[in-house]
């Protein structure tokens, strides 16, 4: 036990597989993120400088473009200067020209001063004066000619002079603007090579710290990866763990520490592939459930601590001891060392003794039920079904029991399974009946009501009593519809007689744990009673201390109180046959309490019986219940019982179980009492 306690903490402080896979997600997302990103940084590291380069290209461009732009002002600079050379030669050869034509008109006046010098010297010789004349009058053309010459001269110097004079501002302006150009792409280059240092700088720290961090992230991937190997490592180690606690889990009882069914499965199937022979012993004790469940959770666990010390102790020597149900532990032997019978007898004494838990002592029935493989028994289901069988029929005897498998109750077994086919078809037949058992009231044998009871008219063995048959389906899917058909045949025969209020009394019916496992059976008990319009105090519910001590007793009694708050009188049917204390029976809701036939059976020859009886009904009496005798047989048990204040009872003394159509006969006659001689003795 504290091996498993260690290892539900262990379990409990381990971290979830969710958890551990998030862990591992994230480290993976980390790892990745320190790669990804220092390479993410080393391209935009060689963007930016693939920018910066570009832009010194295009400073480059800008540049060359601006030098052309100056190399060409400085052509037309030049070509400028070339007309200005030309006008200053053209100025001096106006002067000159100047020079010339005054000289020439210098000339020209001396030479007609010259002709009239000549005309008056020549005045007289008329051939030398023709000849002058002939001259001159030659020679004044030619000078006009001359003289027209110089003067378009002077016009075309004219010209070139204006259009020198329009063309030197703008020689002045490009001479300005060479110098600004000149400085602009100056300055310009130089602003285009500081962002071009700039970038690259940039570019190269960004790559600089790129191979840092790829460097950073190597390191740190190289550190994640170490972790998560080692992670990985844990990981794995705790999953080894885990599988061996959860192979644990899966090979014992987390309550006890005891094997599993899973390991005895395999264990018998590993002994029977190896030909080696098998037996097993089921163990289960009546009333073990309710014991834990009344004690409480402390003392419950006690309980089954010393049950199972106990039936380690007695177990011996075993192969393994495993708890396969709440309350059944399977004990697994091989026969050819110790005989299944003695180990079982052994376990047997042990088990009887009270157990001491919590300050109190508790007593249990141990049920045992053994099998050893055979050739029909040559699996793991088979030997522990006939296992199961050998325990079905120790619990069906009185008290503790052992018994071991043999063929006939396999045979048994098919007559279960051929007789709840056979009522399955009854049920379609309508071949089941309701007889009805008076009750009496015992100071003077009247009729108060009557208990209704399942008959079988079977067509083959006649009329057949539920002893005979109800063992075959309780725990079946058969049980809950006998038990509506036994409801509503009841119902309807109490409407026949309330119609013309014949019956004064009640009607009980046997409800069994069907009848609690869900809340159809009662709903539609409570909607039969509506439909028929009865009052719900004329319906008694009764139910066995087996029923409620073996099933749930929470979920019973909450059943029923609810029935309870209808108004119908409930009753604890068979009571002594179980274990239930009188705890149990103040708290159970239940109006009467019907004493078992053992109580009564010859209470007036034995003291002991008739000490337990007296006491028992002064106790139920002052618990506020009724109280009620079956089986009285013989008319000294009537006046026993009657002398001692039981309230009613009933059996053979005063009517045995009847028809519907006698029944009614019998309210018509209400007085029961045993015939004259024994009304004359009983006086």
């Amino acid at each position: 036990m504290a091996r498993l306690r260690w290892r539900a903490a262990r379990g409990a402080a381990r971290p979830s597989e969710w958890l551990r896979r998030a862990a591992f997600v994230g480290s993976l997302v980390v790892v990745l993120a320190l790669l990804i990103w220092p390479i993410v940084a080393a391209v935009d590291g060689l963007e930016h400088a693939r920018s910066a380069y570009a832009l010194a290209a295009a400073a480059t461009d800008q540049r060359a473009q601006l030098e052309r732009a100056v190399l060409a002002a400085r052509d037309q600079v030049a070509h400028v200067g070339t007309g200005r050379t030309a006008q200053v030669r053209s100025f001096g050869l106006r002067i000159k020209l100047q020079q010339a034509v005054e000289g020439l008109e210098a000339s020209a006046e001396t030479l007609w001063h010259c002709v009239s010098d000549l005309r008056e010297v020549v005045h007289g010789d008329m051939a030398l004066h023709a000849t002058l004349v002939d001259m001159a009058t030659e020679l004044a053309p030619r000078v006009d000619a001359f003289a027209e010459r110089l003067r378009h001269l002077s016009t075309v110097d004219h010209v070139i002079l204006e259009r020198m004079q329009e063309g030197w501002p703008r020689v002045n302006t490009l001479a300005i603007e060479d110098g600004s150009l000149r400085r602009d792409a100056k300055r310009f280059a130089d602003l285009a090579a500081v962002a071009a240092e700039r970038q690259l700088a940039r570019a190269r720290n960004r790559l600089l710290i790129s191979v840092f961090i790829v460097a950073a992230g190597a390191v740190l991937g190289l550190i994640a990866l170490h972790r998560l190997h080692r992670h990985l490592g844990l990981a794995q180690a705790e999953a080894m763990a885990t599988r061996r606690d959860l192979r644990y889990m899966a090979d014992h009882d987390e309550a006890t520490g005891l094997w599993s069914r899973t390991w005895l499965k395999s264990r018998i199937a590993e002994r029977l592939r190896g030909s080696r022979p098998a037996a097993v012993v089921l163990v289960t004790c009546d009333g073990l459930r309710t014991l834990q469940d009344g004690c409480g959770e402390t003392a419950g666990a006690a309980i089954l601590r010393r049950l199972v010390e106990r039936l380690a102790a007695a177990a011996q020597p075993s192969l393994g001891i495993a708890r396969i149900d709440v309350d059944t532990f399977a004990v697994l032997l091989d026969p050819d060392r110790i005989e299944p019978a003695f180990v079982g007898a052994a376990i047997l004494e042990r088990l009887s003794a009270p157990i001491n838990a919590g300050g109190a002592r508790f007593g249990l029935t141990p049920k045992l039920g053994w099998a050893r493989d055979s050739v029909s028994i040559d699996s793991f289901d088979r030997l522990l079904s006939a296992a199961n069988l050998a325990l079905g029929e120790a619990k069906r005897t009185a008290g503790s029991g052992l018994h071991g498998f043999r063929p006939a109750l396999r045979e048994r077994l098919q007559d279960e399974q051929a007789l709840q086919s056979a009522l399955r078809r009854a049920l379609d037949c309508g071949e089941l009946r309701l007889f009805y058992q008076p009750k009496v009231r015992l100071t003077d044998a009247r009729l108060v009501g009557f208990e209704a009871l399942l008959r079988w008219q079977h067509p083959e063995r006649g009329l057949l009593t539920p002893g005979a048959f109800l063992w075959a389906i309780e725990g079946t899917s058969l049980e809950e519809p006998v038990t509506d058909f036994v409801t509503q045949a009841a119902i309807d025969q109490l409407a026949t007689w309330a119609k013309p209020a014949a019956l004064a009394g009640t009607v009980a019916i046997n409800l069994g744990a069907a009848a609690f496992a869900t809340r159809r059976p009662l709903r539609r008990l409570l909607d039969a009673i509506e439909r028929a319009e009865l009052p719900p105090g004329a319906v008694q519910v009764e139910v066995t201390e087996r029923v409620v001590l073996n099933e749930d007793p929470e979920t019973i009694y909450a059943r029923l109180t609810e029935l309870r708050t209808f108004g119908i009188d409930v009753a604890l049917d068979d009571f002594g046959t179980g274990h239930a204390s009188l705890t149990h029976l103040s708290r159970m809701p239940s109006d009467t309490v019907k004493l078992d036939r053992s109580f009564v059976h010859y209470v007036d020859r034995f003291a002991a019986s008739a000490s337990i009886t007296r006491h028992l009904i002064a106790t139920l009496h002052e618990l506020d219940k009724k109280v009620i005798a079956e089986g009285i047989e013989r008319r000294e048990e009537w006046i026993w019982l009657k002398e001692h204040r039981c309230d009613l009872g009933q059996g053979y003394l005063f009517a045995r179980p009847l028809p519907a159509n006698e029944a009614t006969a019998l309210i018509q006659a209400p007085d029961l009492r045993p015939a004259s001689r024994d009304r004359t003795a009983v006086a």
